[in-house]
């Protein structure tokens, strides 16, 4: 998991595409389901009485077939990013090994 394209879109918002890569053997045949990820942060840079928000680009995904996220907020320093669990049948989308796939863009 790696994150990337982070900017500074407004005095108060940033933004940055959350990628994951496969890093298996060759011969494995990966598939996403459904994923969770942690962003840690210092608390040092909000100002008093700020409140955190996270929201998402519909659509900015590699992953079309995947919908949807959770967010939670029981650390004041942690985001917990929660994908929705993908219900439908197989994909036949096979992960290529050491290819950046794009989670979504986060803002």
């Amino acid at each position: 998991m790696s994150m990337g394209n982070c900017s500074q879109s407004a005095y108060n918002t940033i933004q940055f595409d959350l990628f994951v890569k496969s890093d298996g053997a060759a011969t494995s045949d990966l598939r996403l389901n459904a994923v969770q990820y942690g962003i840690n942060f210092n608390t040092g840079i909000l100002k008093a009485g700020a409140a955190i928000s996270i929201s998402y680009v519909n659509g900015t995904t590699d992953f079309s077939w995947l919908e949807g996220y959770n967010f939670n907020f029981s650390f004041s320093d942690h985001i917990r990013i929660m994908q929705d669990i993908y219900t439908g049948g197989n994909t036949d989308s096979t992960m290529i090994i050491g290819h950046d796939y794009r989670v979504e863009l986060f803002y």
